[in-house]
């Protein structure tokens, strides 16, 4: 079970594993009801992308059901950044390695779609319908993270304004 395709999804295993515990750690604890409806749907597409991956791994042979050596490093700044904690860009920084994490589940959708013909495990699989459901998903986030750029750089922009600003009677 040494082979190129066990190996990434295993890191991908990993990723959506480590994914999947970070939004539902933050979910409960953000402000904002659109937010944490978004966590709530996220977190369940991921834990149900990871028992595909599963399955397609228990297929080829794999009987750990997690993922060892795998990487997953993408998700440690969503762990170190907290969705409700922290400033107005943290959060924005946060939505942005969500988005980027999300993005890696169309690649993996695509990429495995392009070479199903080939791996029996993969042939009855529905990529089109995880891609579009990928897709969907990260347009999702965006809008969120774009939100939230225009707060932290309007808000960086009145602070500069105001610094910009002469006290009356001054040269």
């Amino acid at each position: 079970m040494d082979d190129a395709l066990s190996s990434y999804l295993l890191d991908h295993l990993a990723n959506v594993g480590d994914a999947a515990a970070a939004i539902e750690a933050e979910r409960a604890r953000t402000a904002d009801p659109r937010l944490d409806e978004f966590l709530d749907r996220t977190a369940e597409q991921l834990r149900e992308d990871e028992a595909i991956l599963k399955g397609i791994l228990h297929q080829r042979g794999h009987r750990d059901g997690t993922a060892k050596g795998a990487a997953g490093r993408l998700w440690d700044k969503l762990r170190a950044v907290k969705l409700s904690d922290g400033t107005p860009l943290e959060r924005m920084q946060a939505l942005e390695s969500l988005a980027l994490g999300i993005h890696g589940r169309v690649l993996l959708w695509r990429a495995l779609e392009e070479v199903a013909s080939r791996y029996r495990e993969l042939q009855a699989i529905d990529f089109g319908w995880l891609k579009a459901r990928a897709n969907e998903c990260h347009e999702a986030v965006d809008r969120f993270r774009l939100e939230a750029a225009c707060a932290v750089f309007a808000e960086s922009l009145e602070r500069s304004d105001a610094r910009d600003v002469s006290p009356e009677g001054t040269a």
